[in-house]
């Protein structure tokens, strides 16, 4: 064993009061002094060589203090993460509560200021949202799925706030068409991170997106009277038209490609 500690020590710096560092080379040595018990039980007896053979299974500590380091900073970031978000929720319905309760005094619009307390809840969500979307975008390209799911969500929660802004405050005629925004904008937040995060099959969605979101408008612009619906539902068919263009210039890119990695190939 103090084969082993003096290697640790010699391998790693000595910084006395350094927590993460003492619980390292406890580790280390808790596992160095495991494996020499068990490769000696199944019968090699001479010390040296089998605190060499130990001792070679680590030849890098160093590299695996930072990594260890790293991890236990980054747990130690979400733990002050996840304490902040807790105490931030209840610290922020507190406030909006009480803004909530002064304004609805003040004014004696209850039947307006309501929309304080809620939109207000609705956007602190969308921030929590929009916090999960940033950490899975970090993560594994296989957690993206859910961060689009996230962003969907986010976008419409954003869309649902300001139509209640909409409607109980500006009193705004057809405010519902907001939702329909909403979801033209959905369409459009999850194309944007599609092309962002370069993901798989971004055409497949783009195709299916803009026809779904020139629908939107065409529902927008007619219940708004900014478009005639007839001959307006032309967009619709246009978008179609546009799939046909999107899929046209991606054949003639790639046979492009293909061809300058053919000449390539004949030229090597």
């Amino acid at each position: 064993m103090e084969k082993f500690i003096a290697y640790i020590e010699q391998a790693l710096p000595n910084r006395p009061g350094d927590t993460v560092l003492y619980q390292f080379k406890r580790q280390i040595l808790d596992e160095m002094t495991a494996r020499a018990a068990a490769v000696s039980a199944r019968g090699l007896n001479d010390q040296k060589v089998l605190e060499d053979l130990i001792l070679s299974e680590y030849p890098d500590l160093p590299g695996a203090y930072a990594a260890y380091s790293a991890k236990k900073a980054s747990a130690k970031r979400a733990k002050r993460s996840l304490l902040f978000h807790v105490l931030g929720s209840v610290g922020f319905i507190l406030l909006l509560l009480v803004v909530f309760l002064a304004v609805s005094f003040w004014t004696k619009a209850w039947g307006q200021t309501w929309v304080i307390m809620v939109d207000g809840i609705l956007l602190w969500i969308d921030y929590l949202l929009f916090v999960g979307i940033k950490k899975l975008t970090s993560m594994r390209r296989l957690f993206q799925v859910f961060a689009r799911v996230l962003l969907a969500i986010g976008v419409m929660v954003a869309a649902v706030a300001v139509f209640l802004f909409c409607m109980a405050v500006l009193h705004a005629p057809n405010s519902w068409l907001v939702v329909i925004g909403g979801i033209a904008a959905m369409f459009a937040a999850d194309s944007l991170y599609i092309a962002v995060t370069r993901q798989k099959l971004a055409v497949i969605f783009y195709l299916a997106y803009i026809p779904a979101f020139f629908s939107m408008l065409y529902v927008i612009f007619g219940a708004a009277g900014l478009l005639p619906w007839s001959p307006g539902w032309v967009i619709i068919p246009l978008s179609l038209l546009l799939d046909v263009v999107v899929i046209a210039v991606l054949l003639i890119y790639n046979k492009k490609i293909s061809r300058e990695v053919a000449r390539h190939w004949n030229e090597d």
